[in-house]
């Protein structure tokens, strides 16, 4: 059960709450179960963080081909 709420977003301290566990040690067992959600997202951001600096990028050498052209 922590497992799967784990890798389906649920937050750790609820988990620890419908586990009944009196210390969040006992989550954390299964928090390395939800690594490929992590892999997933970093991949998302890193995707996200490369198309928004090729924009830059972009936008920048647009700009300098406007100003080097007057």
């Amino acid at each position: 059960m922590a497992s799967l709420a784990l890798n389906h977003g649920v937050p750790e301290s609820t988990v620890q709450r419908m586990g009944n566990w009196k210390s969040r040690v006992m989550v954390a067992r299964y928090a390395h179960l939800a690594d490929e959600e992590l892999r997933k997202a970093a991949a998302t951001v890193a995707d996200l963080v490369s198309v928004r600096s090729a924009e830059a990028v972009q936008k920048n050498e647009d700009e300098a081909g406007k100003t080097g052209s007057d």
